[in-house]
């Protein structure tokens, strides 16, 4: 759809210049009842969509049909040509005052109680004529700028409206460039209209609805014309009218505001950054749109609904996500690099130049989806098997480690139901410093930037990024099944802290990150996050900077790959190593033997179906029957205790420590749980969720 409206505007750009809305009657005029505002275009093909409360028209705007009436006492409408979702012409306005709702009868500046100004002729008639509700030609007249007039009621009275005419007997030779209107709300003058110009004779101003006693009209800036300077006067106000139009308040913008509410919540989640461009594109427009329309006292029904209906959809579409290029960059740069002509001709390069070509406008393609990028890796990939071509990524996972030929070659005999590992050097030194050393999660972050260990931008180590895409590399050979990294449950290391070191010394765990994949009848379970593990646990001793990848096979039991996982030697062993098999291939004529293993379509399991055991720790009253409450939680979810710990809080007698470890339950109950728990008073704090291997 987009392309297509593309190309429908780009066939337009010869004729932009005709795309014009026309709006009558003109701008300004005083409507009756029985008066029409039409609109119209020459062409027929684009629809013409418009507003009648100031907002700009969007795609989802009402559609113009036919002729019609005003409806509220001022519109301002607002036009311009659609083609599905593209605007194609500049915005046309025009603005309406109603003759039936500016009766003088109705104005309320007249009810006042006493008076104060200054700046003016000491005219009392002329300033009584300004404020008598009419439009007679008998004026206030300034000499000094700025200029105030006050009015004092009896009683607060309530104005959403006001009109500010200028003297009839000179009209085009007078302005005001710089007008307030002021209300007292009991401690400070608060500003209705701020800095407003008037170039007619008369302008109305709708605003937020006030009640007060005190109402004050300040002329900043005006002036007459160098014709009649002579006179000594700026200019003069023939009326100053205030109003209470009903028909500006009369709508409901409850459900815009609570979909403006969840839409920011997504934008909080970082769901519109994950979106394809488009879509954050799209969202991002009507969202702001959004917010000005709940802004908008003048706002009408109309536009409040469409424009909660098309929030609705924006966020309805923040499901299309963008695809994970990561890979697809990496072998495109890679292949980039090649001078084919060295290597292959013929149907070959044919078929590598054009899985390339696909490569280059899918990374460019801000709306591919991740079905679109694994595709296009796929090609790639296939290329290089169909035509016996080394595709080798030893270093891609653990550095100097060999484990991407052991699982493919080493190990093909074993069904592997297990692949779990530390697969971060960065993470693994900071958790390190902090359980041997004492360290606080920043200060061990700082020496791992000192040392080289963590980059300028630690998000991707520390938020557990690299280490998911490494998982997801490792489940796909183990399992022989594409697991792409959109499916790796990824929680990173930020949130540790020095109590959660303490708590897992106590019970004999250390907290390391770890890449956990595992293939079950039900399909195949991947993440990254920290767990307690057992001080006995092979992985437990694996320190600083190491790596190590621990692989369960129905064959070869338990076997455990550990070394540098990163480093200038350590990464580059692993190159060279590809270096060597790829030379030796070419020489044996033998090329391509070490394939893509991927050949089953196993399902990855959702998160929330996943089973793990947890340890909480969380602040809480420390007051009887707060820890029975919490088990009734825990049992209404289904989740079982096996060891609770609570320990007062020296800081704070009135608060509490309390220590919850649980069996393994699915990821769903869990969040089910905290959720509730989160709601209860009692439950001041969940400091800590981490799963127990």
């Amino acid at each position: 759809m987009k392309k297509s409206v593309d190309e429908a505007k780009d066939a337009l750009l010869g004729i932009w210049d005709k795309l014009i809305v026309t709006i009558k009657p003109t701008d300004k005029e005083m409507l009756g009842a029985e008066d029409k505002i039409a609109i119209s275009s020459e062409f027929d093909d684009l629809q013409i969509r418009y507003t009648i409360d100031g907002n700009e028209p969007t795609w989802f705007s009402e559609e113009y049909t036919e002729p019609f009436a005003m409806t509220r006492s001022k519109e301002t409408v607002k036009a311009a040509l659609f083609l599905g979702r593209r605007q194609m012409s500049e915005v046309a306005s025009a603005e309406y005052i109603s003759k039936e709702a500016l009766n003088v009868e109705d104005s309320i500046e007249k009810t006042y109680k006493s008076v104060t100004d200054n700046g003016t002729s000491g005219d009392s008639e002329g300033l009584a004529g300004a404020l008598d509700g009419k439009h007679n030609g008998t004026a206030w007249q300034l000499q000094n700028i700025p200029a105030e007039l006050e009015l004092q009621f009896a009683e607060p009275v309530e104005v959403n409206a006001a009109e500010v005419a200028l003297d009839n007997y000179i009209p085009d030779y007078m302005d005001i460039k710089d007008m307030d209107i002021e209300y007292w709300d009991g401690n400070k003058w608060v500003a209705a209209v701020e800095g407003a110009s008037i170039d007619g004779q008369s302008r109305v101003f709708l605003f937020d609805s006030f009640k007060s006693d005190k109402v004050k009209l300040r002329i900043n800036k005006a002036w007459l014309y160098d014709y009649y300077h002579n006179y000594g006067w700026y200019t003069s106000i023939d009326a100053f009218r205030l109003f209470n139009l009903n028909d500006v308040i009369t709508t409901d913008k409850s459900s815009l505001d609570m979909v403006i509410s969840v839409a920011q919540k997504n934008i909080d989640a970082g769901e519109v950054d994950t979106a394809i461009e488009s879509v954050r594109e799209s969202f991002t427009a009507v969202f702001n749109y959004a917010k000005d329309v709940s802004a908008n006292v003048r706002s009408s029904q109309a536009v409040i609904d469409n424009t909660t209906i098309a929030l609705i959809e924006e966020i309805q579409k923040l499901g299309f996500k963008a695809g994970d290029k990561t890979d697809l960059q990496n072998h495109y740069t890679l292949y980039s690099a090649l001078d084919l002509d060295q290597y292959i001709d013929g149907a070959e390069k044919d078929a590598f130049e054009e899985a390339h070509e696909n490569a280059g406008k899918v990374l460019v393609d801000g709306d591919a989806l991740e079905e679109d990028v694994v595709a296009a890796d796929q090609k790639l990939l296939d290329a290089a098997e169909e035509h016996g071509v080394d595709f080798l990524f030893e270093a891609a996972v653990a550095g100097g480690i060999p484990i991407i030929r052991p699982l493919k070659q080493c190990l093909a005999a074993n069904e592997i139901d297990e692949v779990i590992g530390i697969m971060n050097g960065t993470t693994n030194y900071i958790l390190t410093k902090m359980f041997e050393d004492n360290m606080d999660f920043d200060e061990a972050l700082a020496k791992a930037t000192e040392l080289g260990y963590a980059e300028a931008d630690p998000t991707a180590d520390v938020e557990g990024l690299d280490a998911g895409r490494k998982a997801a590399i490792l489940a796909s050979i183990a399992f022989h099944s594409r697991v792409v990294f959109k499916d790796v449950y990824t929680e990173g290391i930020t949130k540790i802290s020095s109590r959660d070191i303490a708590y897992a010394k106590e019970f004999g765990n250390v907290i390391k990150l770890l890449g956990v994949a595992h293939n079950t009848e039900d399909g195949i379970e991947v993440g990254v996050y920290p767990m307690m593990i057992s001080q006995n646990h092979p992985l437990a001793s694996v320190r600083d900077s190491f790596n190590a990848v621990f692989v369960h096979g129905d064959a070869v039991g338990d076997v455990m790959f550990y070394g540098r996982g990163a480093g200038e030697f350590p990464t580059a062993s692993a190159v060279v190593g590809d270096v060597i098999d790829v030379v030796r291939d070419t020489q044996y004529h033998c090329t391509g033997r070490i394939s893509c293993t991927c050949y089953r379509t196993t399902p990855v399991k959702s998160f929330k179906n996943v089973k793990n055991k947890f340890f909480l720790r969380m602040q809480v009253e420390n007051k009887p029957g707060v820890l029975a409450s919490i088990a009734m939680v825990f049992g209404v979810h289904k989740v079982s205790i096996t060891k609770v710990m609570q320990k007062e809080q020296c800081e704070n007698a009135d608060v509490a420590e309390l220590v919850i470890v649980t069996e393994a339950v699915k990821e769903s109950q869990m969040l089910d749980s905290l959720e509730h728990l989160k709601d209860m008073e009692t439950i001041r704090e969940v400091s800590s969720v981490i799963r127990e291997y």
